[in-house]
């Protein structure tokens, strides 16, 4: 298919995983989705090739990595190298709850992550661990700490 080139800039937002370590009540019904196979999640170089290809046709110029939860990916740091490297692209961010944010914002950012968003639905500890089915506040607060610092 032979698509027009976009003109001017634009975001891209690429959802690395279904999967989270929350079960919140607005996202995941108590029965739970259906996740996909493992065996058909594709590799994060095959998403990384897709991203750039995107770049180049569409005058992408932000990359915003998403999920599910896309800290429960491993090898999330080198993607977000790669991508960040694209020649044309300006910023790669990442929505995430901010949970496992603490263990890896200082290696994310040295690969290149510009912006974080938390998504942070009270402050409260118990609303907090209801809403999420489990979650605590308290790690998603270090998330932020970390990111920051």
């Amino acid at each position: 298919m032979d698509l027009p080139r976009a003109v001017g800039a634009a975001t891209l937002r690429v959802s690395v995983t279904d999967r989270c370590n929350h079960r919140c009540a607005y996202c995941m019904p108590e029965i739970g989705v259906p996740l996909l196979p493992r065996s058909e999640i594709p590799p994060l170089s095959e998403l990384a090739g897709a991203v750039r290809w995107l770049v180049e046709r569409f005058a992408v110029d932000r990359v915003k990595v998403t999920g599910g939860e896309p800290l429960v990916r491993g090898g999330l740091p080198a993607f977000v190298a790669a991508v960040a490297a694209f020649p044309g692209v300006r910023e790669v961010s990442m929505t995430t709850n901010g949970t496992r944010l603490a263990a890896s914002a200082r290696e994310l950012a040295g690969a290149g992550l510009r912006r974080v968003n938390v998504s942070l639905d009270t402050l409260d500890p118990g609303r907090f661990r209801e809403l999420t089915r489990g979650g605590r506040v308290e790690e998603a607060l270090e998330g932020i700490d970390a990111a920051l610092a």
